[in-house]
């Protein structure tokens, strides 16, 4: 059980890290533009489809939260589970998800002393600062 415990942990700590070069590291920076640039045209397009498509990509390579989600289905294939099947699978995807988002929550903390607002509800703080939310 300890074994299993630590799996998680570590796999955890992964999802975070993977997470964070994702959305916010200057190695994926140019395709993070790119993908924003489809998503928000500066002329309107005619292709909707298309639009909305990268548009839900851009809000996931933009979002740590969102993008934890997706890398902890894609790690948890290869993780030993609690339950078998596809029920054992969803909780551990869960599972990982928030214990990243935690683990998220206390680098914010030691790395800049606070944690922003849209790191956890997916709002900017700009919205806070100014009052409007």
């Amino acid at each position: 059980m300890l074994h299993l415990v630590l799996i998680y942990i570590i796999a955890s700590i992964a999802v975070e890290a993977i997470s964070e070069i994702i959305t916010s590291s200057d190695i994926t920076f140019g395709f993070r533009s790119y993908i924003k640039k489809l998503a928000f045209p500066d002329e309107p397009s005619s292709h909707k489809f298309f639009t909305k498509s990268v548009g839900f990509i851009d809000r996931l390579i933009s979002c740590g939260y969102c993008t934890s989600v997706w890398v902890a289905a894609a790690l948890s294939v290869g993780i030993p589970k609690m339950l078998d099947g596809p029920i054992g699978w969803v909780m551990c995807i869960f599972v990982l998800h928030r214990i990243s988002n935690f683990i998220h929550v206390v680098f914010e903390l030691v790395k800049k002393g606070r944690v922003k607002s849209y790191d956890i509800m997916y709002q900017k703080s700009e919205d806070y600062q100014d009052g409007s939310i």
